[in-house]
């Protein structure tokens, strides 16, 4: 699942991918515009390339 742009429009500054791994799902939210922007999160699991 790829959702592009703050509610769902193409071409906005912020990406959603969701990936599945296992049993579990792997959300990834990218800021286009900047590849230095992060998010802090209390939860962390191993992803396989």
């Amino acid at each position: 699942m790829s959702v592009e742009g703050a509610s769902g429009n193409k071409g906005g500054r912020y990406r959603y991918t969701e990936y599945r791994q296992g049993s579990g799902t792997i959300a990834v939210i990218q800021d286009v515009e900047s590849d230095r922007a992060w998010i802090q999160s209390t939860v962390s699991v191993p992803a396989d390339p």
